[in-house]
């Protein structure tokens, strides 16, 4: 039964977190969005569209009633926050998504090269969240959405577009052969990146390289 328990709550977070990023795709131009146009853009029930702005307004959305519309009931309006807005860096996901369909023979052969171009501007995100939290404004529901947001959702939509990019490759190309390639690629690149930055620190670099050579064949290395 504990089992049983833990996997509806675990559905039906991914399921409200899915509802919150459709709000979010809808308002992510920065400007404001009235509630019927939201409700119908992302396909959601007043109830559950109600429920899900509540909870974003304590983070990443604002919400602004227009007393001096002349309507009645006064409209509501929603935006992005200014503030998140500003540090909204999509761009990057716009690049690898042009990219690698303009250039698949290096992207896709090279599948590390997009992975550790993606991991860099993930990274960046996150720091650029955790240093707005610490800098302006404590506010912990703002730092889970942002980061749920501007970096967790979009690295899975980007290692998702690549999965789908690659099993078109493997219509023609040996996908195994690529990736454990991509894998031995990647490996050397953090050793590189390592020593370059910790020079006097080799035993992580060390410990990597064992790990490594340990999942591939199950035997440590000497």
């Amino acid at each position: 039964m504990a089992r049983k328990g833990i996997g509806i709550g675990r559905y039906q977070k991914d399921l409200a977190w899915d509802s919150e990023k459709q709000i979010l795709n809808v308002l992510s131009d920065g400007k404001w969005h009235r509630y019927q146009e939201i409700q119908q853009a992302a396909r959601l029930s007043s109830r559950t569209l109600s429920k899900h702005l509540k909870r974003l307004e304590k983070g990443l959305v604002e919400k602004h009633i227009d007393l001096q519309s002349g309507e009645y009931p006064y409209p509501v309006y929603y935006r992005i926050k200014e503030s998140i807005y500003s540090r909204m860096d999509t761009q990057w996901r716009a690049f690898l998504f042009e990219q690698i369909t303009k250039q698949p023979e290096f992207w896709l052969k090279q599948p590390e090269t997009f992975i550790e171009f993606l991991n860099q501007m993930v990274g960046l995100q996150i720091l650029i969240n955790l240093h707005y939290y610490f800098t302006w404004e404590k506010n912990e529901a703002m730092l889970q959405q942002s980061n749920e947001f501007l970096a967790f959702s979009l690295y899975q939509e980007c290692v998702d577009y690549l999965k789908a990019k690659l099993e078109e490759l493997g219509k023609t190309e040996n996908l195994s052969v690529i990736l454990a390639e991509a894998e031995e690629r990647m490996a050397k690149d953090f050793e590189i990146m390592w020593k370059a930055k910790f020079k006097n620190k080799p035993t992580f670099s060390e410990a990597f390289r064992s790990l490594f050579q340990l999942r591939k064949t199950g035997k440590p290395k000497p």
